[in-house]
């Protein structure tokens, strides 16, 4: 079962990532808890009422992890079908000096016996350099560096650009930067994948400008789903199992005008003779 630790300088990412993994997850219909500030006003599909967020304090507890209960049904065995954990913010109880810190035991417990509560879990901080070792080791098995790329080098031109303009790069337009993020299993040391992001559709999910505090003041609570938030002040959906519908009836409606057109009676009743 993966633990990421979703990692990269200010600025390149993190945060967009973590929010891809999430509508990834939601998306498959698991649940997600976080300590992220979510949108889900904002989410593609207004109509959808299935989906799950927990909101945590901004820094959870071992006994905020515990009452989530667990994040799949009973006997679910496939990892993938876990729910996710994602915790922003991850040097704050993950850092050396706080190691020993009250609490900080029942709450690296529960990480450490994450699976048996059917949960996969992502952690965001800056480097893994931040991180106690012990925490490193027992607990991180993945790494998902994110990085934004708005550069990019060509051999021979980069080079002389850069004699002619002094920057070392090229910078791409706007709409053609996007940020990577690559994961790396810490116990093999390979690339297990390498996804690129856009984010134009992932900003306006969540809070790109959120601070923690350890006086938040509210307890564990589960958004409201986009259908409750948007979705039933509009329009009923009229998806393709709609239209569908009304092709299939078309057929029933044809044999009903053309029964009506051959009947006298029928005729008489609405008419259609005079």
């Amino acid at each position: 079962m993966p633990v990421w630790a979703v990692t990269g300088k200010t600025g390149q990412g993190k945060g967009l990532i973590s929010m891809a993994l999430i509508a990834d997850y939601l998306t498959k219909g698991r649940v997600v808890a976080t300590n992220m500030d979510i949108y889900p006003e904002h989410f593609k599909n207004p109509y959808n009422d299935k989906i799950r967020i927990v909101r945590l304090p901004d820094y959870p507890t071992a006994n905020d992890l515990i009452a989530l209960g667990k994040g799949a049904a009973d006997g679910v065995v496939d990892e993938d079908d876990f729910g996710l954990l994602m915790l922003d913010e991850g040097a704050t109880w993950l850092n050396s000096r706080d190691w020993n810190s009250p609490g900080r035991r029942e709450f690296n417990d529960w990480l450490v016996q994450r699976r048996k509560y059917l949960w996969n879990v992502a952690i965001q901080i800056q480097s893994l350099e931040s991180m106690d070792a012990q925490a490193r080791r027992s607990v991180i098995s993945h790494e998902m560096r994110a990085v934004k790329i708005n550069t990019v080098h060509v051999p021979i031109i980069s080079a002389v650009i850069k004699e002619l303009t002094g920057q070392r790069y090229p910078q791409f337009p706007k709409w053609m930067r996007y940020h990577k993020a690559k994961t790396t299993n810490l116990e093999t040391e390979h690339t297990e994948d390498i996804t690129r992001y856009r984010g134009a559709d992932l900003y306006k999910l969540y809070n790109t400008l959120q601070t923690y505090s350890p006086n938040y003041p509210h307890g564990a609570f589960s958004y409201l789903t986009p259908w409750h938030l948007v979705g039933r002040y509009m329009p009923p959906q009229r998806g393709i199992k709609y239209w569908l519908r009304q092709i299939l009836r078309l057929p029933v409606y044809a044999a009903v005008m053309v029964s009506c057109s051959l009947s006298k009676d029928c005729r008489r009743y609405f008419n259609a003779d005079n």
